[in-house]
């Protein structure tokens, strides 16, 4: 059995979580050895700051300073033999100022959507926008994982066999957003509202993970063009390995 050294660096600690468990099904024959680029443990429990902060403006400004991080990580460690980079579908709705970042190259690449445009289009002119983002060129060994609409609907579906029918790709985030909040609370949640402000709730998303296996797999590789992409790319890395 070989070893792999994946590195991870996501929105936050709950798309992480969902993205382990996905890889570790996949590499179920290796040793996988998941290290959490960003957000880190530590900067999770407050033992170090992160000055990126969290989401996806966090994303840009860790792949802008990759070619620094990567070296100082994989000087005592060894270099990782795959990097997954991943930011919510969402983004290609937004605008680099809502996450206060004011030095983008080409401003204007994002709000990235075209109406009209299928999910795999628009998450494929989103894809470019993150490849513009890294400050090296370490493409061989890095696999984007972009959810549709967000990596809740994943979990969403992995969590609530009983309404998979209304879990669809075309949900909107606050159309997903309100559905999780409507969940009664003897269910296992994603999401709280706490006064006006939503939460992720970490014990959920582990919920979910545990709900998926190879059989769920397949299941949503066949309704979910995102996770369908993002699984073909881990078995192709595979196949190289």
């Amino acid at each position: 059995m070989s070893d792999l050294r994946i590195g991870i660096i996501a929105e936050g600690p709950t798309d992480i979580i969902i993205i382990e468990k996905i890889v570790k099904l996949v590499f179920k024959d290796y040793r996988v050895v998941c290290v959490e680029i960003s957000p880190t443990p530590d900067e999770l429990s407050g033992i170090i700051d992160k000055p990126e902060g969290f989401g996806w403006g966090s994303v840009y400004k860790i792949c802008h300073n990759l070619k620094d991080k990567l070296e100082i990580l994989e000087a005592g460690n060894g270099s990782f033999d795959m990097i997954v980079i991943q930011v919510d579908g969402d983004v290609m709705f937004v605008t680099y100022e809502s996450a206060r970042i004011h030095d983008a190259k080409i401003p204007t690449e994002l709000p990235c959507y075209i109406e009209g445009a299928t999910i795999e289009e628009n998450c494929s002119l989103l894809e470019s926008v993150i490849c513009n983002w890294k400050d090296c060129d370490v493409d061989s060994n890095i696999i984007l994982c972009i959810p549709y609409i967000n990596t809740e609907l994943w979990a969403a579906y992995c969590l609530y066999p009983s309404y998979k029918s209304q879990l669809i790709e075309t949900l909107s985030k606050d159309d997903i957003n309100s559905f999780l909040l409507s969940m009664p609370r003897k269910e296992s949640r994603l999401l709280r509202d706490k006064n006006g402000r939503i939460r992720k709730l970490t014990k959920g998303y582990r919920d979910a993970a545990n709900q998926m296996d190879e059989r769920l797999i397949d299941e949503m590789k066949s309704k979910f063009t995102q996770f369908r992409k993002f699984h073909r790319m881990l078995t192709d890395f595979k196949g190289q390995c």
